[in-house]
C-alpha cells in the first residue's frame, strides 16, 4: 500500500523589502501581492503504515486491501504456473507435429515403395503370361507338326501300298496321293464338271503343294497333250466377284488372265498359265480323286 502523504502548516512568508523611491500605496499593495505559502509534508506515524488503522472502518480496508495483495499475488503464481503448463504443451506440441511430420515422411515413402513393388509385381506377372502363352503356342505348334508328320506318313504309306496293289483305275495316274484322268474328247466347263462327277471325280483344283508344273514334271499331262487347252475346276459366275473352286473353296491369288469384258468365266490350264474364258468353249478336262485301293473305276462315256 502507497505511504499517505498529509498537507498542513500553510506557513506564510513575507517577501523581503526593496529598496526603491515607489510610493507608499503601491509598497503596501506590493507587500500583500508578494505574501506566499508552502506546503509541508507531514509523515504517518509508522505504525499507521505497517499496522491496521486504529479505527473500525479503517481495519476493515485494511484487511480488504490486505486480501485483495494476497489474491493478486496468488493470481500471479497461479499465471506463471500456467504460464509454464502452457509452454510445457506447446513444447509437447511441436515435438508431436514433428514426430507427425516423420511419420507421414515414413508413410509416403513405404506408400511409394509399395507402389513400385507392385508395378513390379504386374511386370513380373505380364511376363509370365507372355511366357505361358509362347508356351502355349510351342505347344500348339509341335502337337500340329505331330498331326502333321502322322498324316504324311499315313499318305505316305498309302502311296507306297497304292504303287504295290494300285489304288488308281486304268489309265488314271498317281502323283501326290490322287489319281488324275486326262481327257481324250473336248466339251464344255459344266459338262467337263458333270463328266467328272460320274467319275466319282471332280474337276481339277490347284492347290499347293500341287501346282501346274508339277502335273507336267510327274507326267500326268504327257508331252503330245501339253499344246492343248484344259478345263479345271475354276470359275467366276460374276464380273465383281472373285474364282471360287468347285470344292467351294475361294481362289486366293490374282493371276488369272481375263478375257475382255466377260462377266461369267470359267479357267482353263494351258501351258502351266491359267486363263479366263467364256464357258461354251469346248476343252479338254482334267479330273481328279483320292488314292484309293477300294471300289472299282466306272467307264466314262466315250
Amino acid at each position: 500500500m502507497s505511504q499517505g502523504v498529509t498537507y498542513a502548516d500553510l506557513r506564510f512568508v513575507k517577501a523581503p523589502p526593496e529598496r526603491s523611491q515607489q510610493p507608499q500605496a503601491q509598497q503596501e499593495e506590493a507587500s500583500e501581492g508578494d505574501l506566499t505559502y508552502e506546503n509541508i509534508q507531514v509523515s504517518r506515524p509508522r505504525e499507521e503504515e505497517e499496522g491496521p488503522p486504529r479505527s473500525a472502518g479503517g481495519a476493515e480496508d485494511w484487511q480488504v486491501s490486505r486480501q485483495l495483495q494476497q489474491a493478486s499475488r496468488a493470481h500471479e503464481r497461479e499465471r506463471k504456473a500456467q504460464a509454464q503448463r502452457i509452454g510445457a504443451q506447446e513444447g509437447g506440441l511441436e515435438r508431436s507435429q514433428q514426430l507427425l511430420r516423420e511419420a507421414e515422411m515414413r508413410l509416403s515413402s513405404t506408400r511409394a515403395a509399395l507402389w513400385e513393388s507392385w508395378e513390379a509385381g504386374n511386370r513380373t506377372r505380364r511376363r509370365l503370361e507372355e511366357q505361358l502363352e509362347a508356351v502355349a503356342r510351342v505347344q500348339q505348334q509341335r502337337q500340329e507338326t505331330g498331326r502333321r508328320l502322322n498324316e504324311t506318313e499315313a499318305k505316305w504309306l498309302q502311296a507306297t501300298s497304292c504303287q504295290q496293289r494300285g489304288c488308281c483305275p486304268p489309265e488314271w495316274k498317281l502323283f501326290r496321293w490322287k489319281c488324275f484322268w486326262v481327257s481324250p474328247v473336248t466339251t464344255t466347263w459344266e459338262r467337263s464338271k458333270e463328266a467328272c462327277e460320274r467319275q466319282s471325280s471332280q474337276l481339277l483344283v490347284l492347290k499347293e503343294p500341287l501346282d501346274a508344273g508339277g502335273l507336267r514334271d510327274a507326267q500326268v499331262i504327257t508331252s503330245d497333250q501339253q499344246p492343248r487347252d484344259y478345263w479345271i475346276g475354276l470359275s467366276r459366275t460374276k464380273r465383281w466377284s472373285g474364282y471360287e473352286w468347285v470344292d467351294g473353296s475361294h481362289y486366293e491369288r490374282n493371276d488369272v488372265s481375263p478375257y475382255k469384258n466377260w462377266h461369267q468365266l470359267c479357267v482353263k490350264l494351258s501351258n502351266g498359265m491359267l486363263s479366263g474364258y467364256p464357258c461354251q468353249e469346248q476343252h479338254h478336262y482334267i479330273c481328279e480323286k483320292a488314292a484309293s485301293s477300294e471300289g472299282e473305276p466306272e467307264v466314262l462315256p466315250g
